[in-house]
């Protein structure tokens, strides 16, 4: 919210107000441009006076002492409506939080968060910003931390579906 009510705050306006030549209409430039989060942004309702926040997560495990075992699992989170340029630059476009060591509890009090600004949003200045994740990054570990799946070695790694997985590798 902070960054809602400081100078930053018109960056947020940036998808909507960037230049567009004519020749970017046929072509994907930026996020901005793809389908999600053009789906995104028609959810908001401008008789509301909704705005869309996007975040791109990017989360993997890191060794908290040089071989020790014991890992902790730094994340980062970029804000998607500021320019390309700053969206890297550490606490104006990029933010890093940590989940301990990745646990379920981390993650499900991440998701709680994400609802609420979702569901709710912020309100500053009679401009309610909802938010959500537009994409993430992550590795394979990451990847099924958050996705509750288990590596391609496992016998049931999809939680889409009850099929059991054959594994070409130990069969």
């Amino acid at each position: 919210m902070m960054l809602l009510t400081s100078d930053l705050r018109n960056f947020f306006m940036y998808p909507k107000k960037r230049h567009k030549s004519s020749n970017h209409l046929n072509t994907v430039t930026d996020i901005y441009d793809g389908t999600t989060w053009k789906t995104f942004e028609s959810l908001m309702d401008s008789d509301l006076n909704e705005n869309f926040i996007g975040l791109q997560w990017c989360w993997d495990g890191a060794d908290a002492f040089n071989l020790s075992g014991e890992s902790f699992w730094p994340g980062c989170y970029s804000i998607l409506n500021f320019p390309a340029d700053i969206r890297s630059k550490l606490n104006i476009g990029l933010h890093v939080v940590t989940l301990c060591n990745g646990s379920k509890a981390s993650l499900r009090l991440m998701v709680e968060e994400l609802q609420l600004l979702w569901n709710i949003g912020i309100t500053v200045d009679g401009i309610t910003w909802n938010v959500a994740i537009v994409n993430g990054v992550w590795d394979g570990k990451g990847y099924e931390k958050v996705t509750c799946c288990q590596d391609e070695g496992s016998i049931h790694g999809c939680n889409v579906c009850t099929f059991p997985c054959i594994n070409i590798f130990f069969n």
